[in-house]
């Protein structure tokens, strides 16, 4: 009778145990060593700061612009009494309005009667011609995030699509002449807004308010006829709203960051603090 060679099964279950458990310790090893000691070395023999960044140049005044001056505030008033809740008349009718030519006459005259107030705000706005929102006129007056307020400015988006209409409205009449200065109200404040010191989200408003203005003046131009003594004017005109190189609201919006971020390094930031993100108010 033959006999049977090898190992006990719970002997070869003891040596996989503890082969896996040789392996997990050399695992857990290495990483603490690649982890922790590796790093600490290299910082302590080979390790060297780098010298602070320069951002001299990222610096900015603060704006001292007077309140009878300031378009803001009487783009600010829009909001209590601009009234697009005209019957039938939606953002795409105004769109067909605006763009394609389709048109109401008795529901845009509607909609403007209803409106006088906030195109007479915003042709106010436009005879100033300078804008600075108050809240970004002090770059260093903001260090926490979420402490600077945000404007709500879809009345401006609203005004300026009236102030559109009024314009075509007014080109359909014949009166060429109106209708170009009406369209010059849009292209004067977009560029007040895309030349202030602001944020980026206000500043690419203002860059939309001038993009519609400069279109709205281009339809009118095709709709009438002007002499060409006043074409010469508006070209010299639109001379002065040229594309603008405005590198402030960038340079703001790194202030800020710059600013939130070195509170809470520094633990300077309140915890409790509640940060508010406003919806829908742009």
């Amino acid at each position: 009778q033959m006999k049977t060679s090898g190992k006990a099964p719970s002997s070869i279950l003891r040596q996989v145990i503890r082969g896996i458990v040789i392996t997990v310790a050399l695992l857990i090893g290495l990483a603490i060593v690649f982890v922790f000691v590796v790093p600490r070395l290299l910082s302590t023999f080979w390790g060297k700061d780098i010298p602070p960044i320069d951002d001299s140049n990222m610096t900015l005044r603060v704006i001292n612009l007077p309140v009878e001056e300031n378009a803001f505030y009487d783009l600010k008033k829009i909001s209590q009494v601009v009234n697009m809740d005209q019957g039938p008349i939606s953002n795409s009718i105004l769109d067909s309005f605006i763009k394609t030519g389709g048109w109401d006459d008795q529901a845009v005259t509607a909609l403007l009667s209803s409106n006088t107030q906030a195109l007479q705000f915003y042709d106010a706005a436009a005879q100033k011609g300078k804008f600075q929102l108050p809240s970004h006129a002090d770059p260093n007056k903001y260090k926490y995030p979420g402490d600077v307020p945000v404007e709500p400015m879809s009345a401006w988006r609203e005004a300026n699509r009236l102030s559109t209409i009024k314009a075509i409205w007014l080109a359909k009449q014949n009166r060429g002449e109106e209708a170009a200065e009406e369209a010059f109200k849009s292209i004067i404040i977009g560029d007040s807004i895309e030349r202030s010191q602001s944020d980026i989200m206000t500043y690419l408003v203002g860059i939309n308010l001038k993009k519609n203005g400069l279109e709205s003046l281009s339809r009118i131009l095709k709709l009438t006829v002007i002499n060409k003594e006043k074409l010469q004017e508006y070209k010299q005109k639109l001379d002065k709203y040229d594309v603008v190189d405005n590198d402030t609201p960038f340079k703001f919006e790194y202030l800020y960051g710059k600013n939130s971020v070195m509170s809470i390094v520094d633990g300077d930031f309140p915890l409790e603090k509640e940060i508010e993100v406003p919806i829908g108010k742009l």
